[in-house]
């Protein structure tokens, strides 16, 4: 199934928004919460992974667990 620029941007504005929600979350979590802050960083991080999957990166012709690989943003 292709899907249209329309559909691939929105899908990449709703990731970009995922992870600013999430990471606006974990700074007003409270310090003292351990567990809460916890739970707050693993929806950031999934939130990444959301978001790297939708703008392709790393690209497939990168192997994700090369530590010697510098060069991904």
């Amino acid at each position: 199934m292709t899907r249209s620029k329309e559909d691939i941007e929105a899908e990449r504005e709703l990731a970009v928004g995922l992870v600013v929600g999430c990471a606006l979350d974990v700074r007003k979590s409270n310090a003292t919460d351990l567990i809460q802050g916890i739970v707050g960083l693993e929806k950031l991080l999934s939130a990444v992974q959301q978001l790297a999957r939708v703008f392709g990166w790393p690209d497939d012709g990168h192997d994700e667990d090369d530590p010697a690989d510098d060069t991904r943003h």
